[in-house]
C-alpha cells in the first residue's frame, strides 16, 4: 500500500505537471515524467526525514501512477472497485470493496481523473456507500480522512449508513463504535458526539464503552474525563444484597468525584456473579451530592479485568495522578490475573515514585505471584528505599519457594545495598 504522504506527493506532482503542460490532452512526456521522477525521490530522501522506504514505495508509485492518461486513471478506478464476477458472484456484491484496497492508490485516481468522468465517478462512489457491505463506506471514510475530493451524494448515503449503525441497538457494540469512530472523518463533532453518547451508554457493553472512550482520548476531547459520570467507591467493598427490592443491585457506601476512567477501572467484577443474569444496575446513593450528579441514571455494570486495566492506564496518560488510587486497587486485588496486578503495579510506580514502597513490599511478600515479579518489586523497592528494600530483600533470600536464580539475584542486590546507598531510578 502506498503511504498517505507518497500519495500527497504525487497529488502535487501532477497537479503541477498539468498545469505546464501544452496541448489539449495535457499530457506529460515521457521524458519530464522520468526527470521529474527522479525529483520526487530526491525530495523525499533523507535530507526530508524519510525512510529509505518510502523513497522506494514513492518512486515505484510514480512511475506507476504518473505515467497515466487521465482516462487510464479513471479505468483503473473503475476497475480498482469492481472486482471480477468470478471472485464476487451476482450483482449484489458487485460493487464490493475488496479487503486490500489501497487507499492511496485510489485517492489519487480520484484525483487525476478527467473532469469529463466526475459524473460515472459519483455514480460508482454512490453505488459503492448504497448497494456494499459496510466495507464501502469505510473506503470513502477512509478516502475522506486522506482530504480526498468526494462526491456529496455519496458522502451523504454514507454518513447515514454509518448513523444508522451507530444508533441501532440491535447492532454488534464493536460495530456501533467503529461506525461512530468513522463518522468523525465525513461529519467531523457529529462522530464525536455519538462517541461520547455510546460511551456514556450503560447498556452496551464495557468493552465497546472502553472502546469508545479510547477513541475520544486520541481525539483529545474535552469532555473524555466526565463521559461516564459516575460515582465509584473509594475503597470498592460491594456486597450483594440476599432479598429485598434491591437484590439485584450493588450498594456503594464510600463515594468520590466522578470521572469516567475511575468509574470503569474502580468498579470491580463480582466473584459471584452467574455466566448469565448479571445484575445491570446498582442501586442508588441516598446521599445529596450523588443525587445531584448521578440523577436518574443507573451506574454502570462491572467491568471484566482487562478493561478495568485498560480504563486505569488510559486515565495515567491522560490525567496522572488521578490514576493512583483504581491502579492500587487493581495491584491489590487477589482476585485479578497475577500478570494484570503486576501490570498496575507498574503504572503506579510510574505515577508515585517513592510513594508505592508499602504497595512494593506486599507484592514483594505476595506468595501468589511468580518470583520473577516478586524480585522485581523487591529490587524497585531497593532502590526508592533502602532500608525497607533490605529487610523484604533478607525475607526474599530466605524463601524456599523462590528459584534459586531468583535467590541468586536477591543475594547479589543484598551485596550491592552494602557495598552502596541506592540512588532512585527515573522514573
Amino acid at each position: 500500500m502506498m503511504p498517505p504522504l507518497a500519495s500527497v506527493y504525487l497529488r502535487q506532482w501532477v497537479d503541477a505537471r498539468r498545469d505546464q503542460a501544452e496541448g489539449p490532452s495535457r499530457l506529460l512526456p515521457a521524458d519530464r515524467v522520468l526527470m521529474d521522477c527522479q525529483m520526487c525521490v530526491v525530495l523525499a530522501g533523507p535530507g526530508g526525514g524519510k525512510s529509505s522506504l518510502l523513497r522506494t514505495r514513492l518512486a515505484t508509485g510514480v512511475q506507476h501512477c504518473a505515467t497515466r492518461t487521465p482516462e487510464a486513471a479513471s479505468r483503473s478506478l473503475r476497475n480498482l472497485l469492481r472486482p471480477r464476477r468470478g471472485l464476487l458472484p451476482g450483482w449484489a456484491t458487485r460493487y464490493r470493496v475488496p479487503r486490500q484496497v489501497d487507499v492511496s492508490y485510489a485517492g489519487f485516481l480520484l484525483e487525476v481523473a478527467p473532469a469529463a468522468d466526475s459524473g460515472a465517478i459519483a455514480s460508482i462512489l454512490a453505488r459503492l456507500a448504497s448497494r456494499s457491505s459496510m466495507d464501502g463506506c469505510a473506503l470513502i471514510a477512509d478516502l475522506a480522512l486522506l482530504s480526498t475530493s468526494l462526491p456529496g451524494h455519496a458522502v451523504a448515503i454514507a454518513t447515514q449508513r454509518f448513523r444508522s449503525v451507530a444508533d441501532d441497538p440491535a447492532a454488534p457494540p464493536s460495530r456501533r463504535v467503529t461506525s461512530a469512530e468513522a463518522l468523525i472523518s465525513l461529519v467531523g463533532p457529529q462522530g464525536t458526539d455519538l462517541l461520547h453518547k455510546l460511551a456514556s451508554d450503560s447498556a452496551l457493553q464495557s468493552g465497546a464503552r472502553t472502546y469508545a472512550a479510547q477513541a475520544l482520548v486520541d481525539r483529545t476531547d474535552d469532555r473524555c474525563p466526565r463521559c461516564w459520570k459516575h460515582w465509584v467507591p473509594t475503597a470498592p467493598s460491594i456486597r450483594r444484597p440476599a432479598s429485598g427490592p434491591r437484590r439485584n443491585s450493588w450498594p456503594l457506601t464510600e463515594l468520590v468525584e466522578p470521572h469516567c476512567w475511575i468509574t470503569s477501572a474502580g468498579t470491580p467484577t463480582s466473584p459471584e456473579r452467574p455466566a448469565r443474569g448479571r445484575p445491570r444496575n446498582y442501586a442508588h446513593t441516598t446521599s445529596p451530592a450523588a443525587s445531584a450528579c448521578c440523577g436518574s441514571s443507573p451506574l454502570p455494570p462491572p467491568l471484566i479485568q482487562t478493561h478495568r486495566l485498560q480504563a486505569a492506564t488510559v486515565l495515567l496518560e491522560t490525567t496522572g495522578p488521578d490514576a493512583a488510587d483504581p491502579l492500587e486497587t487493581l495491584a491489590r486485588d487477589p482476585r485479578l490475573d497475577p500478570a494484570h496486578r503486576v501490570r498496575a503495579a507498574h503504572a503506579y510506580v510510574r505515577v508515585l515514585g517513592s510513594g508505592a514502597v508499602e504497595l512494593l513490599g506486599a507484592l514483594a511478600l505476595d506468595t501468589t505471584l511468580v518470583g520473577y515479579d516478586r524480585v522485581w518489586a523487591a529490587g524497585t523497592l531497593a532502590a526508592l528505599d533502602a532500608e525497607k528494600g533490605s529487610t523484604v530483600l533478607e525475607a526474599l533470600s530466605q524463601d524456599g519457594a523462590l528459584h534459586e536464580d531468583d535467590r541468586r539475584w536477591v543475594n547479589d542486590s543484598l551485596a550491592r545495598l552494602d557495598a552502596e546507598p541506592a540512588t532512585p531510578p527515573a522514573l
